[in-house]
């Protein structure tokens, strides 16, 4: 039977986490955490090499086999090139008259906010880290030749939040709440380690997408990445956890609108997003650079544009 004609259904945006009040977020918090990735290595900003070092060795030859008829010209419409053009573009923090103030911050990456702290999760979460990092660097690798790929890679940083007071069994206007507390604390470092920022009221940080959204790891995200069954090979074992690993991501500038019906399909400050598809996020909400960047993720996915 044909649901033409059926009326939408529609739901209202859902109260704010009652917790806030009688346990609020200080405006600003900092956390102790640990990196992932080859990006968290202390020298990373000596050797992350610019895209002008690599186009020379970018040959068709180098692409992944499944991929190579599809390209042309290899430094055109080649998602893992177009992450890193987008990261070496806001590398670096520019005053207003374009001098470059702060540290080259070379990396890609999201924060992830840990809301178990479970035994089981705790003898499991590096384990997890190890696996989800290895599919994003094989899902790179398929996306373009090899030494884009392993550039892409060698910038690649998750930087882990984890309080157990705070964040555990923490709902999603909670993590929202001290994500934010989070950058409002960066914000007041920069201030104070930099003279140019003295007389500037309003601004935001760089590189954006690691600043504007983050990551939620649960336990069963955790269980799955670190128990994964067994296959016969590493396709086989991708395709799994990237049709069964799915965070949400949470969008630190959506606002709750007035509580009002809404239909459906409209955006509530979330995404639900593949452990394979991070590259694209972190592309698509950097390379907008707007507020309403994850917005954008959301209903490009939604409506099946990739």
């Amino acid at each position: 039977m044909s649901g033409r004609g059926r009326p939408i259904i529609r739901r209202p945006v859902t109260p704010l986490d009652p917790s806030l009040a009688t346990r609020p977020v200080p405006q600003e918090r900092t956390f102790t955490g640990r990196s992932f990735g080859p990006g968290a290595t202390a020298d990373i900003h000596k050797t992350a090499r610019p895209l002008k070092e690599i186009d020379p060795e970018a040959v068709p030859e180098s692409f992944h086999p499944a991929d190579c008829l599809h390209y042309n010209n290899v430094t055109r419409n080649n998602t893992t090139r177009n992450l890193l053009d987008v990261v070496e573009r806001w590398e670096n923090i520019r005053s207003d008259d374009g001098k470059v103030f702060l540290e080259r911050d070379p990396t890609w990456g999201f924060y992830v906010f840990v809301t178990d702290y479970s035994t089981e999760v705790s003898e499991n979460i590096h384990q997890a880290m190890e696996t989800f990092l290895g599919v994003v660097q094989r899902k790179l690798r398929y996306w373009t030749c090899l030494p884009y790929a392993e550039e892409a890679f060698l910038r690649f940083k998750l930087d882990l939040v984890e309080d157990q007071a705070t964040l555990e069994g923490a709902s999603y206007d909670r993590i929202r709440s001290e994500f934010r507390a989070l950058i409002q604390a960066k914000i007041r470092d920069l201030k104070s380690s930099s003279e140019e920022w003295d007389d500037k009221e309003n601004f935001d940080l760089w590189p954006r997408a690691r600043y504007q959204a983050c990551l939620v790891l649960d336990g069963a995200a955790v269980s799955m990445l670190a128990n994964v069954p067994p296959f016969e090979n590493l396709e086989e074992h991708d395709c799994f956890l990237i049709n069964n690993v799915v965070l949400k991501v949470i969008d630190r500038f959506w606002e709750r609108p007035p509580p009002v019906v809404l239909s459906p399909e409209e955006y509530r400050g979330l995404v639900d997003c593949s452990i394979g598809r991070i590259p694209l996020l972190y592309h698509e909400i950097t390379s907008y650079s707007s507020g309403d960047a994850v917005e954008t993720f959301y209903e490009h996915q939604r409506l099946g544009l990739w």
